[in-house]
């Protein structure tokens, strides 16, 4: 089976919200070679909660990267430079993951593919319960999921780790945030890398809803651009 690096980022997140995201990817039918969480996160008693919350499960990997300005890209160059699989999947701490998820992945795991997939959205507040029963009460959190399902960019980014390495992973300058992921994936798709995407049907994403940070979604990101250079972050990439 080829190696597979799961890969995400924390930036000031209280410690619970990845807790329930690593319960989630922690009990798969197949398991990754590891999960790389970087902590980025500049205050250090969110720092300490991500940083306990990590050492309850054996597959992650925390990297200590703390960034006082917010900086998703660079967040998770980190990560992916950081990573030890031939196959890198980028995804966000406040999402949720049915069991077969890295199962599907595996099973359509290409060179010179991007697998992304669809995902459905928490009811704002909803109560989780607790983390290690999470998994076992899956289809009853399933079933408060708001319809309808979509598919977002940033949900799942799987490719070859060759491929990020040689494009410089996500854009840090121009897309720090907003459009990160969409920048990338148009990217891939000049490069030629074909899109595949899991539907509501293959597997089951679920995004904690939380309150808008509007100081976060403000910073400004260019849109995806065909025309920009495929290669990005020219003088370095994912630096600590």
């Amino acid at each position: 089976m080829m190696s597979l690096s799961v890969v995400e980022s924390v930036w000031n997140l209280p410690g619970k919200l990845l807790d329930y995201n690593l319960a989630t990817l922690t009990r798969q039918t197949a398991l990754p070679l590891e999960i790389v969480i970087v902590n980025a996160s500049p205050d250090k008693a969110l720092f300490a909660e991500i940083e306990a919350v990590c050492t309850k499960y054996s597959l992650v990997r925390m990297i200590v990267a703390p960034l006082g300005n917010f900086n998703l890209s660079r967040n998770l160059n980190v990560g992916i430079r950081a990573s030890l699989g031939e196959y890198v999947l980028l995804t966000a701490c406040d999402q949720l993951f049915s069991p077969n998820l890295l199962e599907n992945v595996y099973s359509i795991l290409a060179p010179r593919r991007v697998i992304g997939s669809m995902r459905a959205d928490l009811p704002l507040g909803f109560d989780l319960g607790e983390a290690e029963s999470l998994v076992d009460r899956w289809g009853d959190v399933v079933a408060q999921a708001i319809p309808p399902q979509k598919f977002s960019p940033g949900t799942i980014i799987c490719v070859e780790r060759a491929w990020l390495d040689e494009v410089h992973g996500l854009d840090e300058a121009r897309c720090p945030y907003n459009y990160c992921d969409s920048d990338l994936l148009t990217r891939a798709q000049v490069a030629g890398l074909q899109i595949a995407n899991l539907s509501w049907g293959d597997t089951r994403i679920l995004h904690m809803s939380h309150p808008r940070n509007n100081t976060l979604y403000y910073i400004t990101s260019g849109m995806p651009d065909r025309s920009l250079p495929i290669v990005r972050n020219p003088t370095g990439w994912g630096q600590i």
